[in-house]
C-alpha cells in the first residue's frame, strides 16, 4: 500500500498534456530519485481510470471506439485494468502513487465517491490536485483547440466553449473536501514553468523537474493563422467518419503555426457571450475556493478581412494537398520497389482521397491491382518450397 495517492484531475487546457508526456517519459527516473510511481500503461491515465469510475464506461468515447459498447464487455476490460494496475503497484517500492488524467474532472459525484474509495485500498491518504484558469483564457484556448481539430467560428458560435468549473470542482469538493482538494491558478503555474510548479505542488522536489526537458504539445497558433484555418475547414470541411476529406490530410494544417501575427482572441460576438457564461463560474471560484478571477475580461483582435480568407484558405489547401500527395505517392513507389503491393495500393489510395483528379496514382493503382499482393505472393513462394510427402 502506497503511503500517499495524488489523483492530478486537470481541468482541461491548464497544461495537463505536457504534464503527463514529461512524467511518464521520465517514469522511471521519477520513481528512482523521488520514490514517486507514475504508472506505465499510458501517459493520460483518463483513458484506464475514467472508465473504472464513470457511471456509464461503455459510453465513454475510449471504449466506443475500442468496440467496447456494453455494459459487460466495458466491466471485463475494467477488471483487465484494475489486475494490471495492481499487478504494477505490487512491483514498486515507491511511497507516492501519482496518476493524471482531466477526464477524471468530468466525474459525478458519485463517481468521485467510487474513485475516492478505489485509491484508499491502495494508499493510505488521498489527494486531489486541480488547476483552473481565467474562464475567458479557457474559453479562447478551446475555441483554438476546436478550430484546430475541423471546427468552424459558424459552427462554434452555435455553442461557445465553456469549461463550467463550478460544477466539476462543486462535485469534487463534496467528497473530498478542502483538506484534500487543492486547487491552483494556472496562470500562477505558467509564470516560471508549468511542471515545476506542478511538481511542487505534488510533493516532487522541483529541482528534479529543472533538470528534465518538458515535453511542449498543443501547439499555439497566431490570430491570422486560427482564422485561415477556420476559412479552410469552412471550404474542405473534415467529416468525422473520414480519415481523410477531399483535398485534406492528416496534420495538414501544421505548416500554419508558422504564419506571423498577433495572439488570437475570440471574436467580438463569441467573446461577448463568453464573457456572459464565464460570470458564474468567475463568483463561485470565488466564494467557493478564493480563486479571484474578477479582473477578465475579452480582448479583441481585428479579425482577418472575410473576403480575402476564402482566397488565401483555397490557395494554402492546394499548396498542402499537393505536398500531401507527392508525399503519398513517393510512400507507394517505395513501397512498390520493395515488393509491398498492400502499402503501395494502400498509399496510392489515399492520395486520391486528397487529390480525385491525381493521374499519377490512377495510373500506378491500376499497375499495382494488375500485380498479385505481396502476401498471395508469399504464400505461393511457400507452396512451392513447401516439400513434397512421397504418395
Amino acid at each position: 500500500m502506497f503511503e500517499r495517492a495524488v489523483v492530478h484531475i486537470g481541468l482541461h487546457k491548464t497544461g495537463t498534456t505536457s504534464i503527463q508526456a514529461t512524467l511518464h517519459r521520465h517514469a522511471a527516473a521519477l520513481e528512482a530519485d523521488q520514490g514517486v510511481y507514475y504508472p506505465r500503461l499510458t501517459a493520460n491515465h483518463s483513458v484506464i481510470l475514467f472508465p473504472l469510475f464513470c457511471d456509464k464506461p461503455q459510453n465513454y468515447y475510449v471504449n466506443q471506439r475500442a468496440n467496447l459498447k456494453t455494459e459487460r464487455a466495458a466491466a471485463r476490460h475494467n477488471a483487465k485494468i484494475t489486475e494490471k494496475l495492481d499487478a504494477e503497484f505490487a512491483a514498486t517500492n515507491a511511497k507516492t502513487l501519482l496518476v493524471s488524467g482531466e477526464d477524471l474532472s468530468t466525474l459525478s459525484a458519485e463517481g468521485y465517491a467510487r474513485m475516492n474509495a478505489w485509491f484508499k485500498a491502495r494508499a493510505k491518504h488521498v489527494e486531489v490536485v486541480a488547476f483552473v484558469r481565467d474562464p475567458i483564457a479557457w474559453a479562447t484556448s478551446a475555441a483554438q483547440q476546436r478550430i484546430k481539430s475541423g471546427a468552424t467560428f459558424a459552427e462554434l458560435m452555435k455553442r461557445v466553449p465553456r469549461e463550467a468549473a463550478r460544477h466539476k470542482l462543486g462535485s469534487a469538493l463534496a467528497v473530498f473536501g478542502r483538506d484534500a482538494l487543492r486547487v491552483h491558478r494556472f496562470e500562477d503555474a505558467a509564470r516560471n514553468g508549468v511542471l515545476p510548479y506542478f511538481c511542487k505542488e505534488t510533493g516532487i522536489e522541483e529541482r528534479w523537474a529543472h533538470t528534465i526537458e518538458p515535453e511542449t504539445l498543443n501547439e499555439s497558433f497566431s490570430n491570422e493563422g486560427v482564422h485561415l484555418i477556420a476559412a479552410i475547414n469552412a471550404l474542405y470541411p473534415i467529416k468525422p467518419s473520414q480519415k481523410f476529406a477531399p483535398k485534406r490530410a492528416h496534420a495538414d494544417i501544421q505548416p500554419l503555426a508558422a504564419v506571423q501575427g498577433e495572439k488570437f482572441r475570440l471574436p467580438p460576438e463569441m467573446a461577448r457571450q463568453a464573457s456572459k457564461h464565464a460570470k458564474q463560474d468567475i463568483d463561485w471560484l470565488k466564494d467557493a475556493l478564493g480563486i479571484d478571477y474578477g479582473d477578465a475580461r475579452t480582448m479583441e483582435t481585428p479579425v482577418p478581412d472575410a473576403l480575402s480568407l476564402p482566397l488565401a484558405a483555397d490557395f494554402v489547401v492546394a499548396a498542402m494537398s499537393s505536398a500531401k500527395v507527392r508525399e503519398l505517392m513517393l510512400m507507394a513507389e517505395n513501397a512498390l520497389l520493395k515488393g509491398d503491393t498492400n502499402n503501395a495500393r494502400k498509399h496510392c489510395r489515399e492520395s486520391l482521397t486528397v487529390d480525385p483528379d491525381n493521374t499519377d496514382a490512377k495510373r500506378l493503382l491500376k499497375e499495382i491491382n494488375a500485380r498479385p499482393s505481396s502476401s498471395v505472393l508469399r504464400r505461393a513462394l511457400s507452396r512451392m518450397l513447401k516439400p513434397k510427402v512421397p504418395g
